[in-house]
């Protein structure tokens, strides 16, 4: 992309991490929900350092003169930065602001040198008993030269000496990752007070010093390393293959380092000179190093600090039907909305098929999810009970690579068919079927899905499930599994759009559909709710519906390339982000059809695929038209109407990138995610549309 028609999408990411971060700021939240605001932020950072900077810095260094969005690489590189580091003084800002307020709630951060002799001397014991054994000091020397330090740990260096000669020394200690970092001391039973596990480290340190040694300066400091994965075109086997690659990341090159604002000359040369870094490459924070971590600040009693948790819906519908998922889906569709309804959903479809005689093959994607899922074992128990199982194992889901690995073992090791994929295209598509042979013949079953197969990420990201039996539509389904197994393309797409092949052309075609029918006279719009949208020919397609007058009302996420409210270009075009409680994830796209929007005639999409070249151009991604009227009237009337109503955790997108909060705490604002906590969805319900 380039040219003003465009935003970058580096800044246009990190204006969304500025988003979730004024949650911190946001006393409707619980102070501990705000503190874990900024950990979320502080991780997402972490990520951008590892997987998306390294690519824009290689560029500058490599002085590239291409241009792109109007800046060069080495002008956005510093622009980037820049940016990063207003993020970091917000965050300095509102952890402040937080830990002052927890103060008042008697939940205290404390140093070590404000403690009396005997607290003191139980935090000795503990670091002796709890903390030492799993410290290695490191001298440098000739003998030992500067270790390889992990990525993302944080770690403490030191320079000493001996009172009997003037040479002197550094010294490097890692923080041990699988201690607990917050400490609570027992200084009175009213008081919630915790030393960090670092500071009890750097405070005993002469414990592990050479005696007669004298320490003149240390530093805390946080590495991060390029964490891209790069693989070569001649794979013969690729779990060994990214294997290998995985092992030679841990030393790639260190992409940025934390350090705190006191540290001194000296040890910043000392960490330039060691780990091969320029001095650009530092970022001091004004607040604890990582901030990560810190949602796990939370008293055992103090559970009042946070929100209050969430119980997911079970569908009536289920329930009615005695538990038999498939007679509940045989009836129609059904569309579960995660996390307001539970994914317990989907593993109850699954578990059913397990223990069904009639089920004979099972086939499943998996793109993120954990080796102790429940999903895992179902899968594991249905191999023993002699059902054919194929899944499809992405093994390169980023900064989950070696978790996937391990699973592709799992099953393989337990006679599960494990299909790695395609090497040209990772696959991203959220889909299940399930194949019955009954006295009356055969019957397929199938889910698709806007997200990951995570019990985990389905309490925290809004998702979209459908469940049907529909032969046509699960035919495409199979049809789809085929073409990852064996690269055979789909003979047709009437339900099911697969990205690189159909997806990106259908939603190209709504979208000069729509611009004819508002040309004709006839009603029109565009809905869409994804979470990126930045591939230029969906730009510039949306560009052309707003210059022939369609109403498009988007609602993105995260990154947005697209200009909204600009005259002659974009201003039929609104734009904006919803961020609160829940991540938004689902991804859903509406068109009028004819008729206004919503309504029973519109064209609509549910999807695992964002509007970004990576989805449409460079990922095998599965799209299903919605075609059953309840399912369809629950998608536009419940789900997108209120989101485009709420104002609790909306925000609207300006030409220049920027957004403005449409939350006023003064008034009464339309929170959807509350909403949809507080209202039973209507494909779950009996009751026939």
């Amino acid at each position: 992309m380039g040219g003003n028609k465009y935003l970058n999408q580096d800044l246009s990411l990190l204006a969304f991490q500025a988003r979730v971060l004024e949650n911190a700021f946001d006393t409707q939240y619980p102070l501990l929900t705000r503190l874990t605001f900024i950990s979320i932020v502080s991780k997402n950072l972490d990520e951008y350092y590892m997987l998306k900077f390294p690519r824009i810095k290689a560029r500058a260094e490599n002085g590239s003169s291409e241009i792109m969005d109007d800046v060069n690489y080495k002008q956005l590189t510093l622009e980037i930065s820049t940016t990063i580091e207003r993020l970091y003084d917000r965050i300095s800002i509102a952890s402040e602001e937080i830990f002052k307020a927890l103060e008042k709630e008697n939940i205290y951060i404390r140093t070590l040198d404000h403690l009396g002799a005997d607290e003191l001397a139980r935090l000795e014991t503990y670091f002796y008993l709890n903390i030492r054994p799993f410290l290695t000091p490191t001298i440098l020397d000739p003998a030992h030269p500067f270790p390889l330090i992990p990525s993302g740990c944080l770690n403490l260096a030191y320079k000493f000496g001996y009172t009997t000669s003037q040479e002197t020394y550094y010294m490097l200690v890692v923080v041990p990752q699988q201690l607990k970092r917050f400490i609570r001391l027992e200084l009175n039973k009213k008081e919630h007070a915790y030393v960090l596990l670092e500071d009890v480290i750097h405070h005993f340190i002469q414990k592990l010093l050479p005696e007669k040694s004298v320490r003149y300066d240390h530093c805390l400091f946080k590495l991060l390393r390029d964490n891209i994965i790069h693989l070569g075109e001649d794979i013969k086997n690729m779990s060994i293959n990214l294997g290998g690659v995985i092992m030679k990341r841990k030393n790639r090159k260190v992409s940025k380092v934390y350090i705190q604002t006191d540290i001194s000359q000296n040890m910043q040369n000392f960490l330039i000179h060691n780990l091969h870094i320029e001095s650009e490459d530092f970022i001091k924070i004004k607040t604890h190093l990582g901030m990560e971590s810190f949602h796990k600040l939370v008293p055992p009693d103090r559970k009042d600090l946070l929100l209050p948790e969430y119980t997911p819906r079970f569908p009536n519908r289920i329930a009615d039907y005695g538990g038999d998922y498939f007679k509940a889906i045989s009836e129609k569709d059904i569309l579960v909305h995660h996390p307001f309804e539970s994914f317990n959903v989907f593993l109850g479809f699954l578990r059913q098929a397990v223990r069904d005689p009639d089920v004979v093959t099972i086939k499943q994607t998996l793109y993120r999810t954990s080796p102790d899922s429940p999903l895992i074992s179902e899968l594991i128990t249905a191999a023993e009970n002699g059902k054919q199982v194929v899944t499809l194992v992405e093994l390169r889901a980023s900064m989950d690579e070696e978790n996937n690995i391990q699973l592709a073992k799992v099953l393989e090791n337990n006679g599960i068919q494990v299909v790695y994929g395609s090497l040209a295209y990772k696959t991203h598509a959220k889909l299940c079927l399930v194949v019955r042979q009954t006295e009356s013949g055969i019957e397929e079953y199938m889910h698709i899905g806007t997200g990951n197969y995570h019990p985990q990420n389905a309490t925290q990201y809004t998702d979209l499930s459908l469940f049907t039996c529909n032969p046509d539509t699960c035919n495409e389904a199979n049809d789809l599994f085929n073409f990852v197994t064996s690269s055979v393309p789909p003979s047709h797409s009437r339900k099911i759009f697969v990205s690189p092949l159909t997806l990106k052309s259908r939603i190209l075609q709504m979208i000069e559909q729509e611009i004819r029918n508002h040309k004709e006279g006839h009603p029109s719009g565009i809905w869409l709710k994804c979470n990126g949208l930045s591939d230029s020919v969906m730009i510039d397609a949306l560009y052309r519906a707003s210059s022939a007058g369609v109403q498009c009302q988007l609602i993105v996420r995260g990154i947005c390339c697209l200009r909204p409210g600009v005259e002659g270009l974009s201003e039929n075009i609104s734009v904006k982000s919803v961020v609160g409680r829940y991540l938004e994830h689902s991804r859903i796209y509406c068109f009028g059809n004819g008729e206004a929007l919503p309504s029973s005639k519109n064209k609509v999409y549910i999807t695992s695929a964002d509007l970004m070249p990576r989805n449409l151009d460079y990922r095998i991604e599965a799209m299903i038209e919605i075609d059953n009227p309840t399912v369809h009237a629950q998608l536009t009337q419940e789900i997108f109407s209120h989101y485009l109503s709420d104002t609790r955790n909306s925000w609207e997108m300006k030409s220049d990138g920027t957004y403005t909060s449409l939350n006023n705490p003064a008034k009464e604002n339309l929170d959807a995610h509350q909403y949809f906590m507080t209202h039973k969805s209507l494909s779950g319900q009996t009751t026939r549309f």
